[in-house]
Formats: structure tokens, C-alpha cells, sequence
């Protein structure tokens, strides 16, 4: 990781969704910049007012302000059929978050908090473009030996 950050100086990288995938690249590249590792500019574009991907519960269907298909989302009492030691972040536990050891198969809601409260405690919420749909101009690096990019126009995310 170290190598392809200082290769990247002066670009941009795009974290599309601030769901925990998302979120989890986030807080690595967080953690990076934390140890002193220079980073290049971050933005992660998220189509909801929120983050937390599918654990954020959102009611609607259909079509929203934009015209653009609302999200799917979990039902909003579901509980996880995954165990919670499956489900823990290793660098922010279910303890320290609630103060108090939680239920083995938490509900969404419960998930949810868990999922919001690692995120607050960083501040990588000011890399997050809520509400945003825009076209993306997608750098990769097909040859990191010999330093060749190709990019490719995508007209949204």
C-alpha cells in the first residue's frame, strides 16, 4: 500500500459507496495517512444523505428526486444471521462502542450505530460527497513496473 500511495502523489483516488466496503477503505487509507504515509487526494461518492450502505434503512422505493432508483436497503427490524464476533471491527470493539457486551446476533439498527460510530470517531466523514452523482474519469494502472496508466470515461456511478 505504502508503495502505490507515493506513486500516487498529485492524483486522486474514488471510493464509489461509503457502505462498509467502502467505509473500510476509508479508515485504511485513515489509518495510512495517520503513520505518515502521504496520500493523495480522497473523495468517496455516496448516492444516499447518509453512509452505511444496505445497513442504512431507507423506506422508499421506486425512483427519487434525481430519477434515479432508490436503493436497496435491509428491512428495517432484521436482525444478522452472522454471529457479532464475525461482524466486529478488529480496531473498534461492540464493547467499547455500547459500553456493555451486545446480543450474539445484533439487529439492523444495532449494526447500523455500531457501523456510524467507528466512522465518527476519525474524520473521514469530510472525504464523503453525500447525495452525489457525477460522472468519474477511472484511472488504473495496468503496468506498475513500468509506470503505463489507461483510463477510461464512465458517464456515472
Amino acid at each position: 500500500f505504502f508503495r502505490v500511495c507515493i506513486s500516487m502523489e498529485g492524483k486522486k483516488i474514488a471510493v464509489i459507496g461509503a457502505g462498509p466496503s467502502g467505509l473500510a477503505m476509508l479508515r485504511s487509507l485513515h489509518s495510512e495517512g495517520k503513520k505518515g504515509t502521504p496520500l493523495p487526494e480522497v473523495v468517496c461518492f455516496e448516492k444516499q444523505e447518509d453512509l452505511g450502505g444496505l445497513w442504512n434503512y431507507n423506506w422508499r422505493t421506486g425512483l427519487d428526486q434525481h430519477g434515479e432508483p432508490v436503493h436497496n436497503s435491509m428491512y428495517r427490524y432484521l436482525w444478522s444471521n452472522g454471529p457479532k464476533e464475525c461482524l466486529e471491527f478488529a480496531d473498534y470493539s461492540f464493547v467499547e462502542h455500547f459500553g456493555k457486551p451486545i446480543a450474539a446476533y445484533p439487529p439492523r439498527a444495532v449494526l447500523f450505530d455500531y457501523i456510524k460510530g467507528r466512522i465518527d470517531k476519525t474524520d473521514i466523514r469530510k472525504w464523503i460527497r453525500f447525495s452525489t452523482l457525477q460522472p468519474l474519469q477511472w484511472s488504473e494502472m495496468s503496468d506498475f513496473q513500468n509506470r503505463q496508466e489507461s483510463s477510461l470515461l464512465f458517464p456515472g456511478t
